[in-house]
């Protein structure tokens, strides 16, 4: 809606303004308006590089890396128990707006408990996991806070940094049920769930678990995954990684790690990333089944169609959860299974069958 023009000042209200003016008031008056501030994203939608550190970098320094550096966002550490650097003195909620308003984005860490099996100093969870379930809902609940403090509105993530560790049955299980509720208490909340992990352990969990389809287990929406190929690409997943899963701007690669780096003369030590992140990601979900059930041909369907593939078509989606009897006729009910389909995977609204959607069912994606 175009405002309403203000009236034309008076003789007087103009000779009052030019008095303001001569005496600095309106320069006053003018500094204490600022200009709408940034919401501070994270991340947001980005595709870039990013960087990493231990403790939040000085103001001229960040000034000077948005200015000479390749990267556009930045690992923070805002919340965790077991954080080397508390984030730094840096770290506070003026200064994430303030690099907010100049344009970066962030991506949020949380490191808290580890693995029953990590060697080093930091506090572990229990493998009882009862208990270990607690310990995710707490530290889930500490990064929630901590996300609301520094500003980050709904549909933000935090990413949990869980350190590499020797994988055991016993580990695994206690990590599993911990990642679990970490996603599920920042679902609650409006929140988006990460995990950061190494390739061999974390990473490898999760990529497993997802593709054995273990029942109760909730995936997190982005996986971060440290990989120190020195490829900068999230398609350099490894053996870690399935390329079934996270496909849909789900992914960021650490690729390169403890770099002392300079841009616009500031130094600073920090890690390489690469970012392909939609604020739009479908939660991430993969089933085997969907992706042997629609697998073949990908044939145009729309209302009305009669055929095999319909019926192949219904067994997937009902494969989802979604409510799609097997008749072979594409009728009400499969209208409205494909359109919450198309929904929940991020794909262009429609009650038509097309290459995208069968890509996503044989890419397994059960959202």
């Amino acid at each position: 809606m175009r405002a309403s023009s203000p009236a034309r000042p008076t003789f007087r209200r103009r000779a009052q303004f030019a008095a303001l003016v001569a005496t600095g008031v309106t320069a006053a008056l003018l500094s204490a308006s600022p200009a709408h501030a940034a919401a501070p994203q994270g991340p947001g939608t980005f595709a870039g590089k990013a960087f990493d550190t231990c403790a939040a970098p000085d103001q001229s320094t960040m000034d000077a890396w948005k200015s000479h550096s390749p990267f556009g966002a930045v690992g923070i550490y805002i919340s965790g128990n077991s954080r080397a650097c508390g984030g730094g003195a840096n770290l506070t909620p003026a200064w994430v707006q303030t690099n907010a308003d100049r344009g970066w984005r962030f991506l949020p860490l949380h490191v808290g408990f580890q693995s029953p099996c990590y060697g080093g100093n930091k506090k572990r969870m229990s493998t009882d996991l009862g208990t270990a379930r607690a310990q995710a809902q707490s530290d889930a609940n500490e990064t929630v806070a901590a996300l609301r403090r520094f500003g980050f509105g709904a549909g933000s993530a935090s990413y949990l940094d869980m350190e590499a560790w020797q994988r055991t049955t016993s580990c695994d299980n206690a990590v599993r049920e911990f990642m679990d509720v970490w996603t599920e208490t920042l679902h609650a909340n409006g929140y988006l769930s990460g995990v950061y992990s190494s390739g061999y352990s974390g990473i490898a969990l999760v990529n497993e678990t997802m593709l054995t389809g273990r029942a109760g287990f909730t995936a997190p929406d982005h996986i971060w995954f440290a990989h120190t190929n020195q490829q900068a690409t999230t398609d350099a997943g490894g053996p870690y990684l399935s390329d079934k899963l996270f496909t849909n701007h789900q992914r960021i690669h650490q690729y390169h790690n403890g770099q002392t780096e300079t841009f616009g003369g500031k130094t600073w030590n920090i890690d390489w990333n690469v970012v392909d992140i939609a604020a739009t990601s479908a939660p991430s979900c993969y089933s085997a089944d969907v992706a042997r059930i629609a697998a073949g041909k990908r044939p145009s369907l729309q209302r009305g169609t009669k055929s095999a593939a319909v019926t192949r078509l219904q067994l997937a989606l009902a494969a989802t959860g979604r409510n799609a009897p097997a008749t072979g006729k594409f009728g009400k009910l499969t209208v409205k299974a494909v359109k919450s389909y198309r929904k929940r995977n991020g794909l262009p609204k429609g009650t038509a069958v097309d290459k995208k959607v069968w890509k996503a069912l044989q890419a397994g994606r059960c959202a």
